[in-house]
């Protein structure tokens, strides 16, 4: 009952923040607001589980914060007028709300069967269509072979990360006979045993997505005269990183935000989003340790890009480039995923400890050569500058 209550005060909070505030700050109002009191839930869950992994009210708050954030810039965006549309990106404009909505739509649109609890995230603008079958949504195709078939991948997914779990338990990364094992056992455990736990949670965005492809909400249109259904994606399991809610949340309410359309963004807008996501996930120290290396990390893929030429010298093979590329990306995921699961900070030591502090040191490492170093030695891309300055506010945005 009580987390009942939690979802409405949530809920109550943010529709404040769009009516008692100037529209130009709604979006800032809703953001502190529901920003401030998943806070508050954290923080609680923190003292009465320290280091569990309780599902609580706290959990299911984190969904509905990006669902009402949204709508916030949405209303705000929608001050934009059609022919300063060109300072919005793509997604902006199609999302922006020119009035502002009802209580009534507010709260429908917050408690909606397919996404109430846990997800999945989609657009108010979208639902509010979907309610007035409007748009792509007057003629929706059948759903139900659609969304069972998504439903067992699902089924799918829950058995293969059951089976691995068993085979090869996480919680070994921790003992100190795993810390006694080479470079390369270590690798490939930790790859296989983590990686694995993208299965769970990549069973639980099918699950959810599949809710949505049966409403209808997920249909996206046709192409080719073949229904689509990818409107609202909560991931894919077949991708190295996860594509989830949170993830298209925070890239377009705080990526696209922290810089202006045609600039390129820097190494302080990926730290700026990280820290969001941190803040999301809340307040273990162990969540700020994971994304501002993964912050590093991203920063790192993008000195690769400017200084290709630099790069291809070094490594003249282009399958050796992309195998290290691989093992690199592959083994620095693991470990991230690693202390994550650790949550606490003397287990993430212990881990980190076993694996020789390799990870972290290659992070640091490539991280000062690509910014200190590489720039004495070698000169940026010509060809990456200029596409950068002409693509960010393009293809990134699609």
């Amino acid at each position: 009952m009580i987390g009942v209550f939690d979802f409405m005060i949530l809920s109550l909070l943010g529709y404040l923040g769009l009516i008692l505030f100037p529209r130009k700050n709604s979006n800032q109002a809703v953001f502190a607001a529901c920003f401030g009191f998943l806070s508050y839930l954290h923080i609680k869950r923190m003292i009465e589980d320290y280091g569990g992994w309780r599902v609580d009210t706290a959990t299911m708050c984190m969904i509905q914060v990006c669902k009402i954030t949204s709508v916030g810039f949405a209303y705000r965006d929608g001050e934009v007028t059609k022919d300063e549309e060109d300072k919005l990106f793509s997604h902006q404009v199609k999302a922006k709300l020119v009035e502002r909505p009802t209580f009534l739509e507010y709260f429908s649109y917050n408690f909606s069967c397919c996404g109430c609890m846990l997800g999945p995230y989609f657009e108010y603008k979208d639902f509010i269509n979907l309610m007035n079958r409007s748009g792509d949504y007057e003629k929706i195709p059948n759903t139900v072979l659609p969304s069972l078939k998504i439903y067992g991948q699902a089924i799918v997914l829950l058995a293969l990360f059951a089976g691995v779990q068993i085979l090869l338990p996480p919680n070994f990364i921790f003992t100190e006979d795993f810390g006694e094992k080479n470079f390369f056992y270590q690798f490939g455990y930790m790859y296989l045993s983590l990686s694995n736990r993208r299965f769970q949670f990549y069973a639980a965005f099918r699950l959810l997505e599949s809710s949505a492809v049966a409403s209808g909400l997920g249909f996206n249109g046709y192409v080719d005269k073949v229904p689509q259904w990818d409107r609202v994606i909560c991931g894919y399991a077949w991708l190295i990183e996860t594509v989830s809610d949170p993830s298209l949340v925070i890239k377009n309410n705080i990526f696209f935000r922290s810089f202006r359309k045609g600039e390129s963004p820097g190494f302080q807008t990926n730290l700026i989003v990280m820290l969001v996501s941190a803040l999301w996930h809340g307040f273990y120290p162990i969540y700020y340790i994971v994304f501002i290396q993964l912050a590093i990390l991203v920063e790192i893929a993008k000195d690769v890009q400017r200084y290709g030429s630099f790069v291809n010298k070094l490594v003249p093979n282009s399958i050796v480039r992309y195998l290290l590329a691989q093992l690199f990306t592959k083994y620095i995921y693991s470990y991230l995923i690693l202390i994550h699961f650790a949550l606490l900070l003397d287990k993430a030591w212990i881990g980190v400890k076993n694996l020789k502090f390799i990870p972290p040191l290659m992070l640091l490492s490539l991280f000062l050569a690509f910014k200190v170093i590489v720039p004495r030695v070698a000169k940026r891309d010509v060809k990456h500058i200029i596409q950068n300055a002409n693509t960010i506010a393009t293809k990134k945005d699609n």
